[in-house]
């Protein structure tokens, strides 16, 4: 059950109105009423206390506060056609990080999404159940803005925020094609709000049977991010790079970035 007043994310944060239990809140006491159960019952059922106001997962627009408070954060835009390895690609950041492996980066100080960031890293551990695979591709359907991972990184005495985009290569084919396309909204918010972009070259599909087309898509895919980067640092990664693509089709990506 969730509580009927829009915006309230009850019981996996804190009620909006302020109360200590969902048990008190009128307007989730309504939400049960509407849904033909005892109010009391559902709530004692499925209401869980927190003693902070995030659930551990990946962040939305309405957490930000909590990171912004401190300063404005770095946000990184990971930028990629579906399939090309963005989520894999931030998990292994992630499990780098956990090993120190990512000296340059900083130490870790603290996340907000200590639990989005298992939830991705967990099929790139070694498990009783078997080797390591890959997250799950990321839904298209999943909102109208990315989710965010939050990493804290200490260097010396300084804290610096930073959020990094999980979102779904769908919007960011139908953004290269039409810039203000309804399915690119999300994109749209990725390129407005990043400090820093990342664009993932799918080493697979550019030596793959449709090479031509997921070069063009890729080069496409480029040009928006330089029509819309203003002077933003961009970085391009290969990923999937145990698989090399033709030496004229590396050179053409690289000529565009």
């Amino acid at each position: 059950m969730s509580c009927s007043l829009e915006g309230c994310y009850a019981p996996d944060v804190l009620c909006s109105m302020g109360e200590d239990s969902p048990l008190k809140c009128k307007h989730w006491v309504k939400a049960a009423a509407d849904g033909g159960e005892t109010a009391p019952a559902a709530a004692e059922a499925e209401a869980t206390t927190y003693s902070v106001p995030w659930s551990g997962n990946a962040l939305g627009l309405r957490d930000l506060p909590f990171i912004t408070g401190r300063r404005f954060p770095n946000v990184v835009g990971v930028i990629g056609p579906a399939g090309a390895g963005k989520t894999t690609l931030l998990a292994a950041w992630y499990l780098l990080l956990g090993r120190g492996q990512l000296a340059d980066a900083g130490t870790f100080a603290g996340s907000y999404t200590l639990t989005g960031w298992e939830n991705i890293a967990h099929s790139l551990r070694w498990s009783n159940d078997g080797g390591p695979g890959f997250p799950q591709h990321t839904a298209s359907g999943a909102g109208r803005a990315p989710g965010l991972l939050h990493l804290a990184l200490r260097q010396g005495d300084d804290v610096t925020d930073t959020l990094i985009t999980d979102a779904p290569g769908e919007w960011f084919r139908s953004w290269a094609i039409e810039r203000d396309s309804a399915e690119a909204e999300g994109a749209r918010w990725v390129a407005r709000h990043a400090t820093a972009f990342v664009i993932i070259a799918d080493s697979e599909a550019l030596s793959g049977n449709d090479v031509g087309a997921a070069r063009v898509n890729l080069q496409g895919l480029i040009h928006r991010v330089s029509a819309e980067r203003s002077g933003r640092p961009v970085a391009l990664v290969w990923a999937k790079s145990d698989l090399t693509p033709p030496v004229g089709v590396r050179s053409a990506i690289e000529g565009t970035i």
